[in-house]
């Protein structure tokens, strides 16, 4: 999937589907045992945030909150929605890196655009704005080979991809990008049935 298609792809259906990501709540428990690892008030970015309904979760258990997103037309909606928080249109392949350190870095539903090689470098650019000692926590799907759907895009249809990864290959990925693997967080069983995945991972304290 090129970076125009997922832009056009979330510019299309994110603000669509606000209203149902911000009324669900089904991932507030795994939101909770990530931020009850991370001290009081921390530095969060919701790396690919959308429309900011994750974003809100986090800061309302108090953790003072940056999203990015690729998507103008969802970010949008995020400053709208969620004024508590701070959101910038960004590429998380090419962040900028002043904004850190951050003592955590929530990834939901959001790496699984990208393939193993441009992955390692996210992970790399994910590792240069987290705090030594600091928490990532990437939500994905778990599957030995990608997805691939036909998304109804405006009057068009775009070719979407998923990619999946093993909990053995997302350990391996992230451990050469400099992390330590921490543990698997359980999910909601409706997201569990979809293969849907928490790999939780550090860096080491200096």
């Amino acid at each position: 999937m090129k970076t125009s298609d997922i832009i056009q792809y979330y510019d299309e259906t994110g603000p669509a589907s606000a209203d149902e990501w911000y009324a669900n709540p089904v991932l507030l428990p795994v939101i909770r045992d990530f931020l009850a690892r991370l001290g009081q008030s921390p530095r969060v970015l919701d790396l690919g945030c959308g429309t900011g309904h994750e974003s809100k979760r986090l800061a309302r258990e108090g953790a003072r909150v940056t999203g990015i997103d690729i998507s103008t037309a969802s970010i949008s909606v995020a400053r709208e929605r969620t004024p508590e928080a701070q959101f910038l249109v960004m590429d998380f392949l090419r962040p900028d890196i002043s904004m850190g350190p951050f003592d955590g870095i929530f990834a939901s539903g959001s790496l699984i655009h990208l393939p193993p090689d441009s992955l390692l470098e996210a992970a790399e650019q994910i590792r240069n704005l987290l705090a030594p000692g600091g928490y990532f926590l990437t939500i994905m799907q778990e599957g030995l080979s990608p997805r691939v759907h036909f998304a109804k895009v405006g009057d068009g249809r775009v070719r979407r991809t998923i990619y999946r990864l093993t909990e053995a290959a997302a350990r391996e990925l992230f451990t050469r990008a400099g992390f330590v693997w921490d543990t698997r967080l359980c999910l909601d069983a409706s997201l569990s049935r979809d293969h849907w995945a928490g790999f939780l991972f550090h860096l080491p304290s200096d």
